[in-house]
């Protein structure tokens, strides 16, 4: 099949979105980090003798499931190495920005914002569990105006520059 092909199928028409399934050591502190950290809300969740096992957490159009994997017994697995090491989660959004400054004021570690590929990137590692590296990037919008791909890389970093000069100038008690 080439690039760009749609063919028909009750199994295209069928799937309607992916969901990253993370096995996490405690669950308890992932809930934290994605709901009070990142701004998730708990849509489902299964409790089992007054223990919350698994859940589905939901931001938008974009989820997560979390479960906390048993350490000893029955079903019981210790993962070999750091879990969920080199992956990468993208978050599609309007804007990056907003996502950033929302994680830095519920105290959440993320990285400066960089331009790649001409949009802002956010990059949020979660220091719990899945060794995920959570990243935001806006989707690109449509323009009626047509600009070089340069052009738009260098207004692009200039506006980076410009707002990262003024955070750190804020963060000193500079003001405009």
């Amino acid at each position: 099949m080439s690039v760009g092909t749609t063919p028909e199928s009750a199994t295209q028409a069928n799937v309607e979105q992916v969901v990253p399934f993370f096995s996490v050591s405690n669950i308890g502190v992932s809930v934290r980090f994605y709901v009070d950290g990142l701004g998730f809300q708990m849509t489902k969740k299964w409790v089992a003798s007054d223990v919350l096992r698994w859940c589905w957490l939901q931001l938008g159009g974009a989820a997560v499931m979390l479960q906390e994997f048993r350490k000893v017994g029955h079903d019981s697995w210790v993962p070999e190495g750091k879990v969920g090491e080199g992956m990468s989660i993208w978050f599609q959004c309007r804007d990056s920005l907003v996502i950033y400054r929302d994680a830095k004021s519920r105290g959440i570690e993320a990285s400066e914002p960089f331009v790649g590929n001409g949009r802002w990137d956010v990059k949020i590692s979660d220091p719990m569990d899945t060794g995920c590296t959570l990243r935001a990037r806006p989707m690109r919008r449509k323009s009626s105006r047509c600009r070089s791909g340069k052009a738009e890389r260098a207004a692009l970093e200039a506006n980076a520059l410009t707002s990262s000069l003024r955070e750190r100038l804020a963060h000193r008690g500079y003001t405009e």
